[in-house]
């Protein structure tokens, strides 16, 4: 009689979680968190491939990347709390996107409904450039590395909803003032500046159209 060998499966599915937008220099910015869900046997994930997309984006934009471990499912963004399964801060090979190959970990996924949750966190560069845009994705689960813990067969994963939403880096403006007046000023007198303020922008040009000036002081 033939051998049949019998092993369970794996499904991942993705849930976004990033803003719409997102600052420059900003760290730890879930991006999306999956849900691992094993059925027949406990399974062994020990790669994932990950890819970043958007408009220009490049590897200049993004300071690092980690994949952590959420033993509470209901910890779906990065609180501290996580465990890092693995991080990424060297160049990612760009082939249509940003991909990055986090492998040489084991994450043990039991069998049932609960299941193992990952999140998806970068690090933003404080050099990355506003108007770039962002979204993260497992492409298929030809970039998974599964084992069945029983069987020890090799898992073709089912993969659900795997991208997240897109998110817009933008820049900032730094305002600082210095005072110009002097201790004294004598009634009747023109053209006496009191302050100047210096306007440094980072990571796109800025656009002032308004200032709104508040005069305080003191009367007898």
């Amino acid at each position: 009689r033939p051998t049949i060998a019998v092993y369970g499966s794996l499904t991942v599915t993705g849930t976004n979680r990033v803003s719409t937008t997102t600052q420059i220099g900003t760290n730890n910015i879930t991006l999306i968190s999956y849900n691992l869900t094993a059925a027949g046997e406990a399974m062994t994930v020990s790669e994932i491939e990950l890819q970043l997309n958007g408009t220009s984006i490049s590897s200049a934009d993004i300071q690092s990347i980690t994949l952590y471990n959420s033993t509470d499912p209901s910890t779906t963004t990065y609180n501290g709390s996580q465990t890092p399964l693995k991080v990424n801060s060297s160049a990612p090979t760009a082939l249509s996107g940003l991909e990055y190959n986090l492998s040489g970990f084991s994450l043990s996924v039991p069998a049932g409904p609960t299941g193992q949750t990952i999140l998806v966190v970068i690090n933003v560069s404080s050099s990355a450039t506003g108007g770039h845009t962002i979204n993260a994705t497992i492409m298929s689960n030809a970039n998974i590395v599964t084992v069945g813990g029983a069987s020890g067969q090799n898992i073709a994963e089912t993969v659900t909803t795997q991208l997240s939403s897109t998110s817009t880096i933008f820049g900032t403006l730094a305002v600082m003032g210095t005072s110009r007046v002097a201790s004294t000023t004598a009634m009747g007198s023109t053209n006496v500046t009191i302050i100047s303020f210096n306007f440094t922008a980072t990571g796109e040009q800025m656009n002032i159209t308004s200032l709104n000036i508040t005069f305080n002081g003191t009367q007898t």
